[in-house]
């Protein structure tokens, strides 16, 4: 090996200290030889000699600098831009070329053609850093022992990861084994950075992994260019299905519906990934549904139905989706007797499930069928069902952006206190809003019946604080 060999086959060679003995001894020969004897005809006699060891020490010194740059320090990504590091060490630089161009080239393209390029990018490295960052990742992961020592290790992976801005790492390596015909192993390992998740979270997580991951590929030497391209494509699609389970973990709900329609196309193109077509609607049916409850809570509901809708396609649940059709019908077409049909026809197929009577109370309130609402309430009151709880979040949070968007719309001052108090056993909360009620309806002719039922909640609570008091 040379200096020329070093410089054109930097990636392989150039971090190699052998190599940087080489390319010191180099430049010093071409300093003493043909650099400083140039420079030192415009120098005083005086000052040549110091001239010279300047003059050398620098050049060294640059070089020294460059290649402990080169060797040690990661590259920045692009801000903005999330990395698939590929960190595979090769043994020869005709391997480092394949990856480098072939593999990386391939995975570029595909992120381009399924439009995930604005958000992902690929980020190939040298052997040096291939080499660092798979020791960085043992040591971090692996070498648990001691707690002080392993936080430090996580830490210096961390500030890794940052600075290439890496969400999915690829690292392993290319070998080649002599035999009949020249075959190539390429031994990989993946990993997906996001946010901290419960333990069981975790382990799905993993176990998804295992299962579209495929860490050992061999093939015939004449089949690489064929066989790095089909490589690139297994990497795609486990990284882009890792990078869509990350957004969930990550709360990142919008860009797992990218991620999940993306890798839906991918699958529906490719015959070979067909098998895991599951796992993808799985994915994009629970981005679907709870980018809908976000959505939900903060007050766009009619996203929120949007994106339900779309969850309904995916999973056809007549009964939640008669619910979903019923708040479209109300909040978009002001439309509540048709949205009453509807919640009609959910309540003989819930199974058990009330959040249908929740929707009944407030659309019969709408229709001012204040009797019939009296009804259903003292029925909700009188019940309960799994997970009730979560409705009368959902209901709570409802009424009160209603009352937000529009002050007149007394009648969520009234489901808000009823329920805080009777459902959530928050008397002193729920105060407040029933006697806003009162004073807004005492006047009122068509609001009484529902100002009688206010007013009583209302003396049970002031007989509860003031047996508190005493």
């Amino acid at each position: 090996m040379d200096w020329k060999e070093i410089i054109t086959q930097k990636n392989l060679h150039y971090h190699r200290l052998s190599s940087l003995v080489i390319l010191m001894i180099t430049v010093m020969i071409t300093m003493i030889t043909v650099i400083i004897p140039f420079f030192i005809e415009f120098i005083p006699k005086d000052f040549q000699t110091i001239s010279k060891i300047t003059l050398l020490l620098l050049a060294e010194s640059i070089l020294i600098g460059h290649w402990y740059y080169y060797r040690l320090i990661f590259p920045k990504g692009k801000k903005g831009i999330q990395n698939i590091v590929v960190a595979i060490v090769t043994e020869n630089q005709k391997q480092k070329d394949r990856i480098s161009k072939d593999l990386t080239n391939s995975l570029r393209k595909q992120l381009k053609e399924y439009q995930l390029n604005s958000t992902y990018d690929v980020l190939p490295l040298h052997n040096a850093h291939s080499i660092n960052l798979k020791q960085i990742i043992d040591d971090a992961f692996l070498n648990t022992s001691n707690e002080k020592t392993n936080k430090i290790e996580i830490d210096k992976f961390n500030k890794v990861n940052n600075r290439m801005n890496a969400k999915f790492i690829v690292f392993g390596n290319l070998i080649s084994r002599d035999s009949p015909n020249n075959r190539y192993i390429l031994n990989i390992e993946g990993l997906i950075r996001h946010k901290d998740a419960p333990q069981a979270q975790k382990g799905e997580i993993r176990d998804d992994f295992k299962d579209i991951w495929q860490s050992e590929i061999s093939f015939l030497e004449e089949n690489e260019s064929t066989k790095f391209t089909s490589t690139s494509q297994q990497i795609f699609f486990a990284a882009t299905y890792m990078l869509g389970l990350a957004t969930i973990v990550d709360l990142n709900y919008k860009k797992g519906i990218e991620i999940g329609n993306r890798l839906l196309d991918y699958v529906n193109k490719n015959d070979k990934y067909k098998e895991f077509e599951p796992k993808v609607l799985k994915l994009l049916r629970l981005s679907y549904f709870l980018f809908s409850r976000v959505l939900y809570y903060l007050g766009d509901f009619e996203q929120s139905t949007f994106y339900r809708r779309k969850y309904h396609e995916l999973v056809p649940d007549d009964y939640d989706n008669y619910l979903v059709e019923a708040l479209f019908q109300v909040n978009r077409r002001n439309d509540p007797k048709t949205a009453l049909e509807l919640v009609e026809k959910a309540s003989k197929i819930s199974k058990g499930d009330g959040t249908w009577k929740y929707s009944k109370l407030y659309l019969l309130i709408r229709l001012n069928r204040y009797p019939d609402a009296l009804k259903i309430l003292d029925n909700i009151l009188s019940t309960s069902y799994k997970d009730e709880f979560e409705t009368l979040n959902q209901v709570i949070n409802y009424n009160f952006l209603c009352l937000k968007k529009d002050p007149s719309h007394i009648q969520s001052l009234f489901i808000i206190g009823v329920l805080i108090y009777k459902k959530l056993n928050n008397a002193a909360f729920a105060y407040d809003k029933l006697e806003e009620f009162l004073s807004k309806t005492d006047s009122v002719d068509n609001w009484q019946l529902l100002n009688k039922r206010a007013r009583i909640y209302l003396d049970e609570i002031n007989k509860i604080m003031e047996i508190n008091d005493n």
